[in-house]
């Protein structure tokens, strides 16, 4: 038997502080109600009064507190918290689309694209030009010699005009 192969109770234990350690991240951001703390953790509140009396929790609360208020962190906070935002709204986005004559046309249009941008829904993807190609313009004007202007991008070819009015 391998002797460095982790017990059920370990796991358990890693399991409980990985929990306790998104419960403090969870509070510390203040983004959800403590309501909607507790029941995403399902937990009641004498529960969380129990765990905020111990001093682990208690530091790792005020860890994660002191992270998320970090002037480095504040890209990333406002970066969730925007998701957040529109997260919450995407069931009255939907509900908007599908109000019918009560919603604009032009506002569900632009309800429904801004989810379909979101989910990653008719995106095309771009395909990037090759550095180092290039194009020709050829200038021919009645009779002088053509004169050839080369850049880098692509090779652009075309017809004469001449006949074409007549």
């Amino acid at each position: 038997m391998n002797s460095h192969a982790p017990t059920p109770d370990l796991h358990r234990a890693h399991a409980h502080e990985r929990r306790n350690i998104e419960l403090a991240n969870a509070l510390a951001a203040d983004l959800l109600t403590l309501d909607e703390v507790l029941k995403q953790f399902d937990m009641t509140r004498r529960e969380l009064e129990q765990l905020l009396s111990t001093g682990n929790f208690r530091r790792l609360l005020s860890n994660a507190r002191a992270e998320w208020r970090s002037a480095q962190n504040s890209g990333e906070r406002a970066r969730i918290k925007s998701a957040m935002a529109f997260e919450t709204s995407i069931p009255e986005l939907v509900r908007c689309i599908h109000r019918g004559s009560q919603e604009p046309l032009s506002g569900r249009v632009e309800a429904a694209k801004l989810l379909a941008r979101a989910g990653g829904v008719g995106e095309k993807s771009q395909v990037p030009v090759a550095a180092g190609e290039k194009f020709s313009v050829v200038v021919n004007i009645m009779g002088e010699t053509p004169q050839v202007i080369s850049k880098p991008y692509v090779t652009i070819a075309g017809s004469s005009c001449e006949g074409d009015s007549g």
